[in-house]
């Protein structure tokens, strides 16, 4: 087989550069059940108690957003998103909103290193109930960089979750990232699912042998990790390989790295997740 050169990482006989699969982004309406159906796991979001927004005059809505990571690649375009809709919310309402990050570090989802789908679904839903539980006192308080906050100092609390899997389809095997917006007062959610990278299924499969052998955990080692060994580039990152097996963008020529696919998500969510801020600061 000639090797593909058109991909960036060139001499190899895999055909690792066939861009994004073509698959759509599947998008979850808001609150909906289908998101649980889909993930084939029970809702099990946890209760904070209602509260209301009759704010008084001269006075600020304190929101906390809480991100279940430490990890940049995955806070930015997160942050942006938010950001840009709680934007809107003031200009709306003519109201004064300040925001407070957290960064928690989520040590075990349950899901493995590497997800398949739809794990990647569980992996992010169980990353929103750790900081909530977290907050309501539920667990041991396990994070070092800050102390735990008062939940009732906030008249909103938003957990943006983001969790990626590998699923297989009729096009082949690629890497999608899964994301939740979930507000803890009222209870409102919306997610979706993205595309990402086509996945070579050689070395997806060396890397669950890997798994196997090494940590007798097929999952244990990533696709990103295995892609490293194989074809060793100074500027990889195993948790950002995407940048390196795909061309920029041809048409905004954006890097296709991972916070690209994640940014693809997240504005194609645009039509639920302008749903889901009306809802939560108009309930």
């Amino acid at each position: 087989m000639e090797p593909d050169t058109k991909s960036v990482i060139g001499s190899t006989t895999y055909q690792l550069l066939r861009q994004s699969v073509d698959q759509k982004p599947e998008i979850f309406p808001v609150d909906s059940d289908k998101l649980f159906e889909t993930a084939i796991v029970p809702n099990s979001f946890r209760a904070f108690g209602s509260k209301n927004l009759n704010v008084l005059a001269g006075k600020s809505i304190q929101v906390a957003i809480a991100y279940p990571t430490e990890k940049e690649e995955k806070i930015a375009p997160l942050r942006k998103t938010i950001e840009s809709y709680i934007k809107q919310q003031k200009e709306k309402r003519s109201i004064s909103i300040n925001i407070e990050e957290f960064f928690f570090q989520v040590k075990d989802t349950g899901v493995g290193e590497q997800p398949l789908y739809p794990q990647g679904l569980v992996g992010a839903l169980e990353r929103i109930y750790y900081i909530q539980d977290s907050l309501l006192g539920k667990r041991d308080w396990e994070q070092r960089k800050f102390k735990q906050p008062d939940v009732q100092e906030f008249d909103r609390i938003i957990i943006p979750s983001l969790e990626s899997d590998l699923r297989a389809s009729t096009k082949g095997i690629y890497d999608k990232p899964n994301v939740i917006f979930y507000e803890c007062f009222t209870g409102h959610f919306v997610a979706g699912m993205g595309t990402g990278p086509y996945v070579e299924k050689d070395i997806f499969e060396l890397s669950q042998r890997l798994g196997d052998v090494l940590f007798d955990d097929s999952k244990a080692v990533t696709y990103g990790k295995t892609l490293m060994a194989v074809f060793p580039q100074p500027k990889m990152n195993h948790a950002n390989w995407h940048g390196v097996v795909c061309h920029d963008d041809p048409i905004t020529k954006a890097k296709c790295d991972r916070v690209y696919f994640i940014k693809q998500l997240c504005e194609a969510l645009g039509e639920q997740l302008t749903e889901f801020f009306a809802k939560v600061f108009h309930p």
